[in-house]
């Protein structure tokens, strides 16, 4: 492995746990409502997800923090630069797809007259969503994520109750992968070569 291909692998991680752990908040905050009867009592509950996700941010930002000058300083070649372009570019077609395909289920599923089928939808098109992009971003965690989520959203469509759980579950596995992706990260270490490339040495 290079010094571009170490640091772009630490780059893109950092950045995917920072969007995991926003994403997995939002979930939180869904079942906290749904799940808390009084705003008192949701407010309580919000404290302990605030704190998982100020967590994570900090973890994905100080990874990143420790490359940044490194990452900055080198040059990138035209070719490196038409890849990482092209990679945004199916990142943001992923995406586009799966927001489409969201409203087109919640207007779907209004329409027969089954609204409490939304977050199960919602779950199983944003898990789809991760399985282009563990190919894309080379992260074979996110496999099991997308996965993961699936499954949750088909099993919500036995539950009659509060869609809660289902948000729970969503966000503990949005949580777990960003902390995952940050330890791998974080445990990767470098070769001789790199190191030198990095600091601005020849080996």
């Amino acid at each position: 492995m290079t010094a571009k291909q170490w640091l772009l692998y630490r780059a893109t991680r950092s950045t995917g746990a920072r969007i995991l752990a926003c994403f997995g908040a939002i979930w939180y905050a869904f079942a906290d409502l749904f799940a808390s009867p009084t705003i008192p009592l949701a407010l309580a509950w919000a404290v302990p997800g605030v704190i998982v996700l100020a967590l994570l941010m900090r973890a994905a930002a100080r990874l990143r923090a420790l490359d940044r000058a490194a990452f900055a300083s080198l040059t990138w070649g035209e070719p490196e630069t038409n890849e990482r372009r092209a990679v945004d570019r199916r990142f943001v077609l992923v995406n586009l797809v799966e927001f489409v395909a969201i409203v087109l289920a919640i207007v779907a599923a209004n329409v027969l007259h089954v609204p409490e089928r939304i977050p199960g939808l919602v779950a199983i098109l944003v898990g789809l969503h991760f399985l282009p992009l563990a190919s894309l971003f080379r992260v074979s965690a996110y496999y099991f994520t997308g996965i993961a989520m699936c499954a949750g959203g088909v099993v919500s469509f036995a539950w009659n109750g509060t869609p809660a759980p289902l948000f729970a579950a969503e966000c503990l596995i949005l949580w777990v992968t960003a902390a995952y992706v940050l330890a791998a990260a974080y445990r990767l270490k470098p070769a001789k070569s790199i190191v030198l490339s990095v600091v601005g040495r020849q080996p």
